[in-house]
């Protein structure tokens, strides 16, 4: 299982390949943060870590309102931070049996599955004309709105949303609007 540091150093990682757009993780890093703090001082007692993990977290918080220059000087400190500290951080977890009687048997470990082989065609990046149901001609419809891939579809997302629940007829109007 990885450590909360583990978990931010992908994140990191991941926001810095995306341009610095804040969208590594769900609702940013500023919604992020508190998650990640409460997660990483489950993990330790060490002063010294304690401190720095409010740090991090501070500036986490910070994230969203930073330009994009100070967003990727903000990762690449991070990062970088996380690199210097050697040390292992492996979460320490309370005994699983009370102290004083005979710990439990270790835990029979099942050889993990292998993974299945992916076909070709699959994924993000396959074409949309792969997905059933998609001719050619609604293809070249997609490519006009820039959706190429599946990915592409999946992130395509409304730019206008028309609420017609609330559509009053014409012969309303005269009430609600008094010509001047």
């Amino acid at each position: 299982m990885p450590t909360a540091f583990g978990k931010l150093e992908k994140f990191l990682r991941l926001e810095q390949s995306q341009g610095f757009l804040n969208r590594a993780v769900i609702g940013g890093f500023d919604g992020f943060a508190e998650i990640w703090r409460n997660e990483a001082l489950r993990e330790t007692q060490d002063q010294a870590e304690i401190k720095q993990i409010n740090e991090i977290a501070d500036l986490l918080l910070r994230y969203a309102e930073a330009d994009p220059a100070g967003r990727s000087q903000a990762v690449n400190d991070l990062l970088s931070q996380l690199e210097q500290d050697p040390q292992e951080r492996t979460p320490r977890q309370p005994p699983l049996h009370k102290p004083g009687s005979a710990p439990p048997p270790p835990p029979i470990v099942a050889p993990a599955p292998a993974a299945p082989p992916e076909r070709p065609g699959t994924g993000l990046d396959a074409p949309v004309n792969t997905l059933p149901g998609v001719s050619t001609a609604y293809t070249a419809r997609l490519r006009r709105l820039g959706i190429d891939t599946v990915g592409d579809l999946l992130y395509h997302f409304p730019h206008r949303y028309d609420d017609y629940s609330s559509l009053k007829p014409i012969a309303n109007l005269n009430t609600v609007m008094r010509l001047r």
